[in-house]
């Protein structure tokens, strides 16, 4: 009788103890829904045609998300232009389930090493760069899943 008692104590504290999946990101260039995740983007002669972005799968208890896009320096018309970064942030609906940020890389955008970082709830899910190329030129290398 004790040992039945005591298992049933465990049982039920278990249940009570259960974690909450943490939130899982991915970065790459959207298909119906899906992400593909990619370590290299070519520039497209027609932006908008391909959707590039990250897309985060949350836990119910998440509540805010924050993201910085930092982009490299160039050279331009014969000056530097310095590395720009976006910054954005929003609150979450409660309950929801999947964040997006949608993005494209118009043509003129810098080439080089772009990276992405995205916090939920001030914890980092994404810290990942893409390397962005000319599609006009031949990338660095040959692999481009990530």
């Amino acid at each position: 009788m004790r040992c039945s008692l005591w298992i049933v104590g465990v049982l039920a504290l278990s249940a009570c103890d259960q974690t909450v999946a943490p939130p899982r990101a991915a970065l790459g260039v959207f298909y119906g829904g899906q992400i593909q995740e990619l370590r290299r983007v070519a520039l497209s002669a027609e932006p908008g045609k391909e959707r590039y972005g990250f897309q985060v799968a949350l836990s119910g208890q998440a509540t805010h998300v924050t993201w910085e896009i930092a982009r490299p320096a160039r050279f331009l018309a014969g000056k530097w232009v310095p590395a720009q970064a976006e910054v954005g942030e929003e609150e979450l609906r409660t309950g929801e389930h999947t964040f997006s940020k949608i993005f494209s890389f118009e043509p003129g955008a810098p080439t080089g090493t772009w990276n992405f970082r995205v916090l939920v709830d001030r914890r980092l899910v994404l810290d990942r760069a893409i390397e962005v190329y000319d599609s006009s030129q031949k990338p660095r290398g040959s692999k481009n899943r990530g």
